[in-house]
């Protein structure tokens, strides 16, 4: 399957900003590898990306699975995929008040954010050739404690702190970059279980291709960090102006549903 045409990787593909960052990368001209649980979805995707006459290949795996990993690299090496590009963007929020949440659901969450992301971008950095790209998935929340988010958001700043670290480690070789979301149009709030207040989401709201774009856009032009909306902009920074028990008390107005 090897040809002249670089492979980028997509977790999380099947929907959401996955699915924009995979089309997009398409319409450039890469090809793809296209990762998620639902299969119904890929195999919709692939039809789409192979529209702009590129390759993909589809991965139907449960990232919170720990055969998971090895059923990705099997794959790559019996197609022999080296990748150019990987994007850790499959992740998952939960929300609600800590102590009330489901021990199984907490475990899945961080298993998918901290842990898959992890080990699938140790496996994968040795296959990236020199110029090659990661971009990793945060989110804008991760800058601060956020109440009804203490997990999810904790496990964002592992994403962020790792992302600086890898920067250092693997520069010039590969560039390394972080796409900080704020709220997006996708299905992330429904799986949460979260019911968005109606003028926060007209505030914040953007849409999962204009985030896409400006995620692909950032990376490719080498940018380290990538906050699209300048609202969202702001509101990450409100740690370094403000005392960490007042950004705590903001945040949880902002999500508490109440």
């Amino acid at each position: 399957m090897t040809n002249n045409i670089p492979w980028a990787i997509v977790t999380g593909a099947s929907s959401g900003i996955g699915r924009e960052m995979a089309k997009i990368l398409a319409q450039k001209g890469m090809n793809l590898v296209i990762i998620a649980r639902t299969s119904e979805l890929l195999v919709t995707l692939k039809t789409d990306l192979e529209s702009f006459g590129v390759q993909s290949c589809v991965i139907c795996s449960d990232l919170t699975k720990v055969s998971a990993i090895n059923d990705i690299l099997q794959v790559l090496e019996e197609k022999d995929i080296n990748p150019y590009v990987l994007i850790n963007n499959a992740g998952c929020g939960l929300f609600g008040t800590f102590a009330q949440q489901n021990s199984q659901e907490i475990s899945n969450m961080l298993t998918l954010n901290i842990q898959a992301l992890t080990l699938l971008t140790h496996a994968i950095i040795p296959k990236i050739p020199p110029g090659g790209y990661i971009m990793n998935v945060s989110s804008i929340i991760c800058f601060q404690a956020t109440p009804y988010y203490a997990a999810y958001a904790a496990s964002k700043s592992y994403v962020d702190a790792f992302s600086q670290a890898l920067q250092y480690e693997l520069s010039p070789n590969i560039h390394v970059s972080t796409l900080y979301p704020g709220m997006t149009d996708t299905r992330f709030f429904e799986t949460s279980h979260q019911v968005i207040k109606p003028w926060l989401k007209s505030l914040m709201m953007k849409s999962a291709p204009f985030v896409a774009k400006k995620a692909i856009t950032g990376m490719l032009n080498n940018k380290k960090t990538m906050t699209p909306g300048m609202i969202n902009k702001i509101s990450s920074n409100l740690g370094y102006y403000m005392p960490n028990w007042i950004t705590t008390k903001l945040m949880a107005f902002l999500f508490k549903n109440r």
